[in-house]
């Protein structure tokens, strides 16, 4: 049962949310019908809009992306407060703001194809908020719930340090579950009693769920997505998976920088 109150709320963050993905989505389709766009950057947003992400494999070179891979793991045995979380024990190790200590990462961070497919699908000017290396561990065995980052169109773009297949957590997500405004209407409004309200029960998307994909793909692929999609992360059943996240926002500001994160 929803209180009043929460109704009430999450009826005008509702509104709010859907009023901003017509406008944006508006912003979008004008964008992409412009000369600014090349063919390849039209396909990349294309098939972000009809199927919610898109993999560029060799993005970079897999000796590349194993060489900045081994690099990040050096730091998961030092004692340094930046270091969040304990690959003997723990689900999952993040470093924020990575390129700080590896400064040829500065280059993907700020990378000039990434943010113009952005500002582009966004229907917006878009920059990067943070870059964060996630190493996820074999001691995260379930699956994640279903979810979306954000209700309104946003975008994140991922660099896989690792072959990723079924053995150690691919993207998992349902393709073109973004553009399900009803579903995602009725789950803004009704929030969850249990969870966050942007959490799904699976009983909520049974309609959908026969659809969910998982992306394997080698080390160096770029995934690119919008984070409004249901997705979830499988479980890491036989080895870890080292990636790099970059967080795509509409405000030319640093997040997350309330974290323990590497000095200047």
């Amino acid at each position: 049962m929803i209180k009043n109150n929460n109704l009430l709320k999450n009826i005008s963050k509702c509104a709010k949310n859907e009023i901003a993905n017509i406008y944006h989505g508006t912003r979008s389709r004008l964008d992409f019908t412009s000369k600014r766009l090349n063919d390849w950057e039209k396909h990349c947003i294309k098939q972000i809009h009809l199927n919610s992400a898109f993999v560029i494999e060799n993005y970079w070179s897999r000796e590349k992306a194993f060489r900045v891979r081994d690099k990040l793991e050096e730091f998961h045995d030092r004692n340094e407060p930046f270091v969040l979380g304990n690959y003997l024990k723990d689900e999952l190790v993040r470093i924020y703001h990575v390129e700080r200590i590896v400064p040829e990462l500065k280059e993907f961070r700020f990378d000039p194809f990434v943010l113009k497919i952005a500002s582009a699908y966004n229907g917006q000017p878009s920059y990067s908020g943070a870059l964060v290396y996630q190493y996820d561990t074999v001691h995260g065995r379930a699956k994640s719930h279903y979810h979306v980052d954000t209700f309104t169109r946003q975008f994140k773009s991922m660099m896989y340090l690792d072959d990723v297949n079924n053995g150690n957590g691919p993207f998992s997500y349902i393709p073109g579950s973004h553009r399900k405004r009803s579903l995602l209407i009725k789950k803004q409004i009704r929030g969850n009693d249990n969870n966050k309200n942007n959490v799904f029960d699976e009983d909520e998307i049974t309609s959908i769920k026969n659809k969910e994909k998982q992306v394997c793909m080698p080390a160096g692929s770029l995934l690119v997505f919008d984070t409004a999609c249901i997705h979830r992360g499988a479980p890491q059943e036989e080895r870890s998976r080292s990636v790099l996240m970059n967080y795509i926002t509409p405000i030319q500001k640093e997040l997350y920088l309330h974290k323990q994160i590497p000095s200047l």
